[in-house]
């Protein structure tokens, strides 16, 4: 992955009956995660076995995170990661696990919208949206600075490129 690259995660369920992660290394400028499920865990399935957790730990340098629409269970910045900005909507996180917080990002800044967040939250700063005009897509531009103040304007979404446009 270069500078430029991006990194989208369309309608997937990932779930595991042992523990496990899912790991994000190299350097992106924009992530998204939209209608996923990293299975947050804590139940049994039809088996009777666990559930367990599948956290999100960014390894990596990614200029902008945005989770969309999805179910996640923990979501960390490993010791190896930096993030300039986070942009969480209309998506739920959850921590089943005692002592592991559902939100671990300790550099950047983290804009939720119509977030459900059950579980601790550590952050270096956040702005919280509950409704009105968006102000998340100014994050993810690449001139995007951490000290910037919000767009209100909705034309600059992030977007991911449909899988057929890219699939000859």
């Amino acid at each position: 992955a270069g500078e430029a690259s991006e990194l989208c995660l369309d309608g997937l369920w990932i779930g595991s009956s042992a523990p496990s992660e899912l790991v994000i290394t190299g350097v992106f400028n924009l992530v998204i995660i939209r209608h996923c499920t990293l299975d947050p865990g804590g139940d049994k399935n039809l088996k009777g076995e666990i559930i367990h957790p599948v956290p999100l730990f960014v390894n990596g340098s990614i200029g902008c995170l945005e989770i969309d629409s999805s179910v996640m269970g923990p979501v960390h910045l490993g010791p190896a990661g930096h993030i300039r900005n986070v942009v969480i909507r209309d998506s739920v996180i959850q921590s089943v696990l005692p002592g592991v917080p559902a939100v671990d990002i300790h550099e950047g800044v983290t804009v939720m919208e119509r977030v459900t967040v059950m579980g601790n939250v550590r952050l270096l700063r956040m702005i919280s949206i509950e409704t009105g005009p968006e102000v998340a897509p100014a994050f993810c531009s690449p001139s995007s600075k951490l000290a910037s103040a919000p767009s209100r304007s909705p034309d600059s979404r992030c977007a991911c490129p449909m899988a057929s446009s890219s699939m000859g």
